[in-house]
């Protein structure tokens, strides 16, 4: 029903109104409910989706503003259009106070699709026993209606992997 209601992962409906994030790198698409973090698993923090990375560059999702970079590196937020996102690398990855994480943009940043955020060091946070997922969240997605989550396992960073619809607002 989502597929014929606005063209999902394809190109033949307008994408008008629409909030398309992209995969932040290579790797297995995960379900938020399988993260062993509550506060993601509960979509606590927003709805949204989770890949265990293959490679080591985690790019932005969507052209956006960066608004925040947290200090100790693991997690940033973007602001898409209405979207608030958080990117958040890896499970109890804020004890490792930055270690194994190299940022390449920083808050105020416009970025483009595609564009690199952040170059991980996965033999930290595996020498820490930290999960390397990478998080993304939609924090305000009770603003959105219509949610689709890709069911591909293997993605890269050209596939769609979540579509919301604005909710519009009649005044």
């Amino acid at each position: 029903m989502l597929k014929k209601l606005f063209g999902l992962f394809g190109k033949s409906e307008s994408m008008e109104n629409t909030l398309v994030l992209y995969a932040p790198c290579d790797g297995t698409l995960l379900k938020l409910k399988d993260l062993p973090d509550e506060a993601f698993s509960s979509e606590m923090l927003g709805k949204g989706f989770a890949v265990e990375p293959t490679s080591d560059i985690i790019k932005s999702p969507i052209k956006a503003n960066v608004v925040s970079v947290f200090p100790t590196k693991h997690a940033l937020t973007l602001q898409a259009d209405n979207a608030e996102i958080l990117i958040h690398i890896g499970i109890d990855t804020v004890k490792l106070a930055g270690a194994g994480f190299e940022t390449l943009v920083k808050a105020g940043d416009t970025v483009e699709l595609g564009q690199a955020l952040v170059k991980i060091d996965f033999s930290a946070l595996e020498a820490a026993g930290c999960a390397k997922s990478v998080i993304l969240v939609v924090c305000n997605h009770n603003e959105f209606k219509d949610l689709a989550i890709q069911s591909k396992q293997q993605v890269t960073p050209s596939d769609k992997i979540l579509i919301m619809k604005w909710i519009e607002v009649v005044s």
